[in-house]
């Protein structure tokens, strides 16, 4: 009797044990279904430039595999495309406590510097990997291309996009990277035409539609503009570069009001952004909103007084309403044309002698000067190319990325001063 009464039970047991075993098998399943998938969602969402997408799936790709050197690398590899550098610091310093090799982490600093225009430390180290018929030649030869743009080298960047698109012939960037040449030039027809043709290869890249808006409304192309609108699944308001063409295509179809309410919108998620905060200023003054004009031109130029196009736009409004100040304004900007003039002037110099670090220097000197940060930057950098103790350089750029958050980039420079004023100490004759 007893061993019959047992029988039931022991089957119950193995019952339960096959049940929690299956459990167990299909939670390690799923487990392994989502770390899959979402390794999936990063690598499609990256080879799309759904940067933000990327980024929310390693987030979550992070919860279930934490403490992964791999998932961090790709973190920090996400941060440096989107240029948000000191985050991809962290991921690196994360990835090296988590186990990555130094090979890795020394690879995705090397391209970081590179895409930044810090190609005295990083050209030659890249290049020499592409030499040797690296893996990922195509994201070295992205990184060198945006450096060398930066430094203003537009022909040794058309060689190596030449070199790409040679190599891969169906890849879409090099496509899109030559229209963005092409807009920056002014040469808005060509930038066209590289975009449909980057869009042929990848219909679902958004920063490809994105830049075709642009274009689009830049050109005053209405309707070509909102059927590239009608394709773009992320709303305007969530970029502000996007924002702010929409807000010009709205402006200028005759939904002043809308253009206002969505430029007042990105004020106030980026209230920093200066682009956006000149579009509403000019809105507002096109509008006869003198009051509201003034407050955004005065708080800006708060931060920065030589902002050559805000004193520009505040010489306007003042001139509208007979006040007497628009005069000093307008002789600060025609100042501002002449150091432009002096800017054409090492343009024809630098063009005759490439190899001249002082006229570059004067070029972006004279264009940090007045306002125009992003452009001076690249001279200054180019300056820096042919001569790397430029201390002046150094100290501008030093001051440049402070103010636009990159500490780990001034930090290069400040260590250069150091550096230079070291030298420069020893070169000086003891005196008593």
């Amino acid at each position: 009797m007893k061993d019959a009464n047992r029988k039931p039970s022991t089957r119950g047991q193995a019952r339960l044990l096959r049940n929690a075993l299956f459990f167990g098998i299909c939670c390690l399943c799923l487990y392994l279904a989502s770390i899959w998938q979402l390794h999936r969602f990063v690598a499609q969402s990256i080879e799309n430039r759904n940067l933000s997408q990327a980024k929310w799936s390693l987030d979550q790709l992070s919860l279930l595999v934490p403490h992964s050197s791999e998932v961090s690398l790709l973190k920090a590899r996400v941060n440096r495309l989107m240029g948000s550098l000191d985050e991809m610091h962290l991921n690196l310093s994360d990835a090296a406590d988590y186990g990555a090799s130094i090979e890795l982490i020394a690879r995705e600093k090397t391209l970081a510097l590179a895409q930044t225009g810090q190609l005295l430390r990083s050209e030659s180290i890249l290049r020499r990997s592409l030499s040797k018929g690296s893996n990922d030649a195509a994201e070295i030869c992205e990184a060198l291309i945006n450096g060398l743009l930066l430094n203003y080298r537009l022909g040794d960047a058309q060689q190596l996009l030449d070199a790409w698109e040679a190599d891969a012939p169906s890849d879409p960037q090099p496509k899109y990277i030559r229209g963005q040449i092409a807009e920056q030039l002014g040469n808005n027809v060509a930038a066209l035409d590289y975009y449909e043709a980057a869009l042929a290869s990848a219909p679902l890249r958004e920063d490809i539609l994105r830049r075709l808006f642009i274009t689009f409304v830049s050109q005053h192309h209405y309707e070509k503009a909102e059927a590239v609108l009608s394709r773009i699944k992320s709303p305007p308001s969530g970029d502000v570069e996007l924002g702010s063409a929409y807000a010009k295509y709205l402006a200028e179809t005759g939904h002043s009001k809308e253009s206002q309410s969505l430029l007042e919108s990105l004020c106030e998620k980026q209230p920093d952004h200066r682009e956006i905060k000149l579009l509403l200023a000019r809105e507002y003054f096109q509008d006869g909103k003198s009051k509201q004009a003034l407050s955004i031109i005065q708080s800006r130029l708060a931060r920065n007084n030589a902002d050559y196009e805000f004193r520009y736009l505040l010489a306007q409004v003042l001139t509208s309403e007979g006040n007497s100040e628009a005069k000093t304004h307008l002789e600060y900007v025609q100042r501002a044309d002449e150091a432009f003039n002096k800017v054409r002037s090492a343009l024809d110099q630098a063009r005759e002698s490439p190899q001249d670090a002082d006229s570059r220097f004067s070029i972006g000197k004279n264009l940090m000067a007045f306002g125009f940060q992003k452009d001076g930057a690249g001279w200054l950098r180019s300056t820096l190319e042919l001569s790397p103790m430029h201390r002046e350089a150094h100290a501008m750029l030093a001051e440049y990325y402070d103010h636009e958050g990159l500490k780990t980039l001034s930090g290069h420079h400040r260590e250069a001063i150091k550096r230079i004023d070291q030298v420069n100490n020893e070169k000086q004759p003891f005196t008593e």
